[in-house]
């Protein structure tokens, strides 16, 4: 015995809305135009998740969240439509916040913030389509400024500036196309002038002086782009002064995109 045209009707029913349900858990989904739709997700190879996050029209929307090979959150990246900058938080695998900060186009813009795994801001470093650009600042754990550098196009140009913790200045100096060029000034603690010197191409030039911290001439130096030329010793010194050569090394590397 068949069921009457009514109840065909009510069966009918049902079963397209079975489907319905069943279609609507689907990920990684394209329409008849290949374009990414609803949910979608990846995984590593050893089948942990690696990113989840939604499609409209194959544009992303929402929250994308990336994940470490253990699962750990790794990323959270906020697309919100018609805008071409995408917030981004990363994190630590203690889950305290390692970057902040907005990509646009899958490159680094504006400012970023950079901290350890403890919470405390190590550093801000500004971008322009992907290189750093601008003043890039390295803090002290306590929080005051340990070091600044300009930027143009992801060389190194204009100033560079240490400082000590009580944020008195331990080194002055100056780029021009990622080389250290002009004067090249170290200080003591108490303020006193520890060297006052000359780099040229990224090579000493000129006479370089060393003083005592008390303020008196220790040793002269001549150099004729890169060469020593000649050598003066007034008061001798047991240690050798150390010579800080570059800026600290951007940890921009670490935090790359993870689309």
């Amino acid at each position: 015995m068949y069921p009457s045209s009514p109840m065909k009707k009510i069966l009918l029913l049902l079963i397209l809305l079975f489907v319905g349900f069943a279609g609507s858990g689907q990920t990684n989904q394209r329409d008849e135009h290949g374009r990414r739709q609803g949910p979608w997700q990846g995984s590593y190879p050893n089948g942990v998740m690696r990113y989840q996050g939604q499609f409209v029209d194959d544009m992303p929307t929402g929250t994308f969240r990336y994940y470490y090979t253990d699962g750990a959150l790794r990323a959270e990246l906020h697309h919100q439509h018609g805008k071409e900058t995408v917030a981004a938080i990363y994190f630590h695998r203690n889950r305290q916040r390692m970057a902040v900060g907005q990509f646009s186009n899958n490159q680094r813009v504006g400012l970023w913030r950079f901290f350890s795994d403890m919470g405390v801001k190590l550093a801000e470093n500004h971008y322009q389509d992907g290189l750093l650009q601008g003043q890039a600042i390295t803090f002290f754990p306590q929080g005051t400024i340990a070091e600044t550098v300009e930027y143009q196009a992801g060389q190194k140009h204009g100033d560079w500036v240490q400082y000590f913790e009580d944020g008195s200045k331990r080194l002055i100096a100056n780029y021009e196309n990622d080389q250290l060029s002009g004067q090249f000034q170290l200080f003591y603690e108490n303020g006193k002038p520890l060297l006052q010197a000359f780099y040229l191409e990224n090579l000493p030039h000129e006479t370089w002086k060393f003083f005592t911290n008390q303020g008196e001439l220790e040793k002269e130096v001549t150099y004729q782009r890169g060469a020593l030329i000649n050598e003066i010793i007034y008061i001798e010194r047991e240690e050798e002064v150390i010579i800080p050569m570059q800026p600290v090394d951007p940890a921009e590397d670490v935090f790359s995109s993870p689309f």
